[in-house]
């Protein structure tokens, strides 16, 4: 390598940031605690969205579950 003039190159680390925090804002209240139990199937969805850092770049999962289940 150093013959043909060539050097590694290091990649930089990614790195995700999903929130930008400020120690005064006030926390938010977590609603479903505050909730009813969901009584029917259908009546009430949770969603969350996760980020996967792989080799070839960021995936995104994405997931959706019936509060009643």
């Amino acid at each position: 390598m150093k013959s043909r003039g060539l050097q590694p190159v290091q990649k930089r680390r990614v790195r995700v940031r999903t929130t930008h925090s400020n120690p005064r804002w006030p926390v938010a209240p977590h609603l479903l605690l505050e909730a009813l139990p969901a009584c029917h199937p259908g009546e009430r969805f949770q969603s969350d969205i996760n980020y996967i850092a792989t080799d070839q770049g960021v995936l995104y999962l994405a997931a959706n579950i019936d509060a009643y289940s």
